[in-house]
Parts: C-alpha cells; structure tokens; sequence
C-alpha cells in the first residue's frame, strides 16, 4: 500500500521522458512508449493522469479517443512503475 500526500493527477509536461521511460520499463517493446507520443503529438489523448511515487511517476494511465465508434474511449495504456527498472 502506498501511504503519502501525492495524488493522482495530470503529468506536467517535463514528466512526459519519464512517462516514455516507465513505459518502456513496463512493457516488452519501447511499441507503447512511443504510440503514447504518437497519440500525444496527433491529439488522441482525452486525459493522461500519473501517480507521483517517492519522486517519479509510479504510475501511468491514459484514456485516448476511438476513431470508432465515434464518441468513444479506450482505456490504455496502464502501466506501474517495475521495481528497479527505472532510471534515466
């Protein structure tokens, strides 16, 4: 259980490298850290929120739009910072 004062909130925009890297940590490929940048850049994205943990983000999640059905929001990525798999 994380115990603290840091919330679930929106990424300033210079987390958005450490973003990529929990990303890449996270997952098998670098494939979702860079389609969250491409989504990013081509204004998918309908909300982007981080968990701060002991100073990084610990967490990621993103709800982006759906080209179809119009209207519409997928859930993904979710990602959790992997223990000591972090760093730049």
């Amino acid at each position: 259980m994380v115990i603290g004062p840091d919330t679930v909130r929106e990424p300033r925009r210079d987390e958005f490298d450490e973003i990529h890297d929990l990303l890449v940590a996270a997952f098998d490929t670098p494939a979702e850290a860079k389609l969250v940048r491409q989504l990013r850049n081509d204004g998918a994205m309908a909300i982007e929120l981080v968990k701060p943990w002991e100073g990084k983000v610990g967490a990621y999640v993103a709800l982006t739009r759906m080209q179809a059905p119009e209207g519409w929001l997928c859930l993904a990525p979710i990602a959790v910072r992997p223990n000591g798999k972090m760093g730049r």
